[in-house]
């Protein structure tokens, strides 16, 4: 997910997050088990916490109009541990997203 808010700032950030988790298949910790209000299992902890402040950051800075002028792209990949192959091609819009900012 690429996703490109375009401002009038001089200054490009970056925010980069991804969304996968991956263990082996042979793992026994593949298993989601919700007891009450605590959640166990792959990925419920994560890189989730970090993808939800990016997220709930960009809300702050558009509710307290800050965001108009910002020039802010979000990358969240899905390819962490394992990117597709050959990652100079699987990768490119991260590389991409990279060589652009500032931050």
């Amino acid at each position: 997910l690429v996703a490109i808010h375009q401002g009038n700032s001089q200054k490009k950030i970056l925010l980069i997050g991804h969304l996968d988790t991956v263990f082996p298949e042979d793992s026994p910790f593949q298993k989601f088990v919700l007891s009450g209000e605590i959640a166990k299992g792959p990925g419920v902890v994560d890189d989730k916490g970090g993808d939800v402040v990016i997220l709930y950051a960009l809300k702050a800075l558009y509710e307290n109009n800050l965001l108009k002028n910002a020039n802010i792209t979000v990358v969240l990949t899905g390819d962490e541990e394992e990117s597709g192959k050959p990652a100079t091609i699987s990768r490119i819009p991260l590389f991409q997203a990279a060589k652009g900012a500032d931050v």
